[in-house]
């Protein structure tokens, strides 16, 4: 299981195009039977151009909480593997949202006519957010990736509910934060250049990544210090192995008079004790598990309306792209279907 990554993240994909078919559904009916059929296919076909792609961040996080070997703890090779499937899904979401628009063009160009520059205005039309907006998208994919790989190694000791709720919420967090500064940075740009375009590539990317940073401040520490240490700025630390050498020679001769212990014992109670003396590095140990009734439910009503909460949010957001009005009756119907599912797959 550990290291079926990218097949995690692809069913992550499926399931979040699914909920979104949904919320899809009831846009194409809000239109109306006064809209042509072909009109309206192509507005709700146009709605998905820039949530689809974009919802590759949150299934590669919620994919990388168990199964991104970030930190090298699930067997030699399955880092640089992971690291290779997290490349590649960025890659192909950046081709596709760089694709999709000019489709799209041709599609909307062909079936209605000319463009209506008041319904397509938040699309992703114009040159500098063609260019921009893709590599944005696709740089949060990998900072979506690390961040589900710190959530999930920082969350492990926690209880079923607690761990449920600091995922989602941190899930939460790094999308509206990267969905908020993209919006942000666009209103910027248009303002008679207040700033750049390179900003919308990457600001947006940079905020949810200063989040990660901020998770992982110990694991950041850590980095440096284990550089220092190889530069020779800092001493000390692990036993160096001749001193380990020395150490069991020398409690030998002392115990070798009073007591016949072996080598092989002794270098067994070395190893024992300089174990204990270094820091931890791992995760913190896991609680003992509840007993199997034990706040079952409770725990259960919470994470499905905190996720039935957040999918509905993130619809409503998504939603529309701008060619019609966000419909709360699909939202909260998608929503509620995440929700069931996400609490189920977690049991």
């Amino acid at each position: 299981m550990t290291n079926r990554f990218g097949h995690c993240v692809g069913l992550c994909v499926l399931a979040f195009a699914a909920l979104y078919a949904v919320y899809a559904t009831g846009a194409f009916v809000a239109l109306g039977p006064d809209t042509p059929l072909d009109h309206r296919l192509v507005r709700v076909c146009g709605m998905a151009i820039l949530p689809l792609p974009l919802m590759a961040a949150p299934a590669t996080y919620f994919s990388a909480l168990n199964r991104l070997d970030l930190y090298g703890e699930m067997g030699s090779g399955l880092r640089r593997g992971h690291w290779k499937q997290l490349g590649l899904i960025a890659l192909g979401t950046y081709v596709v949202l760089l694709v999709a628009p000019v489709g799209y063009e041709y599609a909307w160009k062909a079936v209605i006519g000319s463009y209506d520059t008041v319904l397509i205005e938040s699309m992703v039309t114009d040159n500098n957010s063609r260019l921009m907006v893709p590599f944005a998208v696709a740089l949060f994919v990998i900072v979506a990736g690390v961040g589900g790989a710190v959530t999930g190694r920082a969350t492990r000791g926690l209880t079923a509910g607690a761990r449920y709720a600091v995922r989602w919420t941190v899930g939460a967090a790094l999308v509206g934060s990267f969905l908020a500064t993209m919006v942000l940075m666009a209103e910027l740009i248009a303002m008679h250049g207040a700033l750049s375009p390179p900003w919308l590539a990457l600001a947006p990317p940079a905020v949810p990544f200063v989040l990660v940073c901020v998770m992982a401040w110990r694991d950041c520490v850590r980095v440096i210090l284990s550089v220092a240490e190889r530069v020779g700025m800092r001493r000390g630390g692990r036993a160096d192995p001749g001193e380990i050498t020395g150490l069991v020679d020398g409690l030998t001769q002392v115990a070798a008079p009073a007591v016949s212990i072996a080598d092989g014992r002794v270098r067994e109670i070395v190893a024992g004790l300089t174990a204990t003396a270094q820091p931890a590095t791992g995760s913190r140990p896991e609680r003992g598990r509840r007993k199997p009734g034990d706040r079952r439910w409770g725990v259960m009503a919470g994470g499905f309306a905190g996720s039935w909460a957040y999918l509905s949010a993130a619809f409503l957001w998504l939603g529309g792209a701008g060619l019609s009005q966000p419909t709360v009756v699909s939202a909260l119907s998608a929503g509620f279907i995440g929700a069931a599912g996400a609490v189920l797959a977690s049991r």
